[in-house]
């Protein structure tokens, strides 16, 4: 017999297939069956070292080239501590995200800053704080001598009618808020035949905000003008709408409708016709009752 004693490389090709089922019989108890399939395409050498294809000049098959079945079926039984079979317990989680995701929208809420002041909404006690001002860990307006008027603001108006020495430091020294807004030292401009106010006028809106919070017995007149450009009908109409759309955001700011009226009085030539003049008259202006 011609024999290579196992030298050389063996060749040798099979392809698997197999399919596993598994049926529920119970909580605990699981039927499962296999099937598996293994197709001997290709071996060189057989179990005794010889050539399984050629023999001398014959091509020998020994029976090597074929295909094995193999079929299993049987019970699975879970023991531990748990309900069901480990193979298909699932664990409803849906609560738990739900109660984690209502959390997470709540943490959202509670730290919105709705005006912007650094202290989120659930801690401030003075929600709706104009722009600009200054707050303590509260969220209130930082008041040093507890005038009624934001520190923030006190430099505002100090600056607007000296520039050197302070004309208000208290509620009973100096010039009075109530003669420095009648007299025309708080005024909103807007652009050239615009109704919105111009950026740098809102300290003068946030200012009348915090005075008119502060002073919740004072009623204010809104006062509107325009320059001399364009017909009487058309500033009176122009210098209305400047009015309407202060009261709107001091409305919006958490003052009451109610305690403001409007009125437009159309052109006024008061600082002359000049660029300057023209612009110094597009404004509104405020008379506290």
């Amino acid at each position: 017999m011609e024999t290579n004693n196992f030298k050389g490389k063996d060749e040798m090709l099979n392809v698997p297939l197999g399919l596993t089922a598994q049926v529920k019989l119970g909580k605990r108890v699981a039927l499962n069956a296999d099937f598996t399939m293994i197709n001997n395409i290709s071996q060189h050498y057989t179990f005794d070292g010889r050539n399984n294809s050629i023999y001398g000049n014959v091509i020998e098959d020994r029976g090597f080239n074929g295909t094995l079945y193999n079929a299993t079926i049987g019970l699975s039984i879970y023991l531990g501590k748990k309900e069901n079979h480990a193979d298909w317990y699932f664990e409803d989680k849906s609560k738990e995200t739900s109660d984690l995701e209502n959390r997470l929208a709540q943490l959202e809420e509670k730290i919105k800053d709705s005006d912007n002041d650094g202290v989120a909404d659930y801690l401030d006690e003075e929600p709706n704080t104009p722009s600009g001002n200054l707050v303590d860990t509260k969220g209130k307006t930082l008041d040093s001598n507890k005038n009624g008027i934001p520190d923030s603001y006190e430099s505002y108006i100090n600056n607007l009618v000296n520039k050197n020495e302070p004309v208000v430091s208290s509620a009973n020294e100096g010039v009075s808020f109530e003669d420095m807004i009648n007299n025309g030292y708080i005024n909103v401009y807007f652009p050239f035949n615009s109704a919105t106010p111009t950026t740098s006028s809102y300290d003068a809106i946030n200012f009348m905000t915090d005075y008119l919070k502060a002073n919740p017995s004072k009623s204010v007149e809104l006062i509107g003008t325009a320059d001399v450009i364009g017909n009487d009908s058309y500033n009176v109409n122009l210098s209305n709408k400047r009015s309407n759309a202060v009261k709107d955001l001091l409305t919006k700011a958490g003052v009451d409708s109610s305690r403001m009226s409007v009125n437009g009085k159309g052109e006024d030539d008061k600082f002359g016709e000049s660029s300057i003049g023209r612009a110094l008259v597009r404004r509104v202006t405020f008379k506290l009752k």
